[in-house]
């Protein structure tokens, strides 16, 4: 979705970046989304109210679209497995006993702290 905003109503979550159910971040991500706009909302007030919900996008697409593109590997992996060489499946349950360790990122991020250190950079979104 190209804007997640117009006038004063924004979209969070799966209305804003729709994702596939692998990585279990749609109540996450929406989440993440709360905390961001209510920071940007509390450091910026209504004076600016059409900057403000572009910087709490700005904010949040990158992560969002990334954890989109994952999800959507993960599809691929669990129902496409590569069909050519010995054992497909195999390798698809090897890359699979990896989950915890390949997708730590996506558990670690850290929204609040994200939006504090944008608030202290005048260039961040």
């Amino acid at each position: 979705m190209r804007r997640w905003h117009r006038g004063r109503t924004v979209l969070m979550g799966d209305s804003a970046h729709a994702m596939l159910p692998h990585h279990g971040q749609g109540a996450d991500t929406t989440n993440e989304d709360a905390v961001t706009l209510a920071a940007r909302l509390a450091a910026d007030g209504a004076r600016d109210l059409d900057g403000t919900m572009r910087r709490y996008q700005g904010l949040r697409q990158a992560r969002a679209r990334t954890i989109q593109r994952s999800a959507w590997a993960t599809n691929r992996l669990l129902h496409r497995p590569d069909s050519v060489g010995p054992d497909p499946l195999a390798r698809r349950d090897a890359r699979m006993a990896r989950f915890p360790e390949d997708f730590g990122w996506i558990h670690a991020f850290d929204a609040t702290g994200t939006v504090d250190r944008a608030l202290s950079d005048p260039r961040a979104a």
